[in-house]
């Protein structure tokens, strides 16, 4: 069978999340890659070196540190290298209409972050299973919703 690596981002300040994905990434039984950015002026920093590879799922929290969300997303998805990318935005808690809106502006998942690491696990394994098989497939990510 063939192996595929995938590429994993997150942009979030908060440590207890970025420590959730980072043993989460390390126990799930998925071959994946986790790059970790404080801030979105570090992925932007990133993503502006065209030698870097671009991730193949980006997890964004719902409140960014420096700047709007649905800004963010917007400028995300004007970037051609970042098109076959998806993006899930995440939050402990959000309103209806954040999560319609965060659609709108380029997401392609919405995820309730569960407060605990057994719920986060069983979480983020269902949201990088549907993302791998999404991404094998080929298929047009710009159709692609999903909030769980």
């Amino acid at each position: 069978m063939k192996r595929t690596f995938f590429k994993l981002a997150i942009v979030d300040d908060d440590e207890y999340s970025i420590k959730l994905f980072e043993k989460t990434v390390k126990e799930i039984k998925l071959w994946v890659g986790l790059m970790v950015f404080r801030n979105e002026s570090e992925l932007t920093a990133y993503l502006s070196d065209r030698q870097n590879n671009v991730p193949n799922i980006l997890f964004l929290k719902l409140n960014l540190p420096d700047k709007n969300v649905l800004v963010y997303l917007q400028e995300l998805r004007k970037q051609q290298r970042l098109q076959n990318t998806l993006i899930t935005v995440y939050s402990v808690t959000a309103s209806e209409e954040s999560i319609e809106e965060v659609f709108v502006n380029g997401a392609n998942i919405y995820m309730d972050q569960p407060r605990t690491y057994e719920e986060f696990k069983t979480v983020l394994e269902k949201v990088l299973k549907i993302n791998f098989q999404y991404l094998e497939s080929n298929l047009n990510i710009e159709n692609f919703l999903y909030r769980i």
